[in-house]
């Protein structure tokens, strides 16, 4: 798959993570923030909880379903991404990371909202 094919397949995945959000009663802030230790696709609030949110888009299960894709060390550079952001902003309420992993291998989506998902 080229790159810029799976770069379109993931701003994609990220419009369906932003409308489930939104039908959740999240409010979104900002889309792809970059941090030094990498970036948050989606960072929202949800009563008073600052929320990361990392987008996974499969459209193909051969490697594992998409929230696989969260490994210890992708788990730890997004952790730190959050506690860079919360220091940044001086945010002094609860933060949490959560996954939106969407698997389309038969037209039709199928959509997994893993909440809180670090430590």
């Amino acid at each position: 798959m080229s790159a810029v094919l799976a770069h379109e397949r993931g701003k994609y995945g990220e419009q369906l993570a932003v409308a489930l959000l939104q039908k959740k009663k999240y409010t979104k802030i900002e889309k792809n923030v970059r941090t030094p230790y990498g970036e948050v696709d989606i960072l929202c609030t949800k009563a008073k909880v600052l929320v990361g949110v990392e987008v996974k888009y499969r459209t193909s299960t051969g490697f594992g379903p998409p929230e696989a894709a969260i490994n210890a060390a992708k788990l730890e550079r997004l952790e730190q991404s959050m506690e860079w952001i919360v220091e940044q902003r001086g945010w002094t309420g609860e933060y949490q990371l959560d996954v939106i992993a969407i698997t389309n291998t038969t037209g039709k989506e199928q959509v997994v909202h893993l909440e809180n998902v670090g430590e």
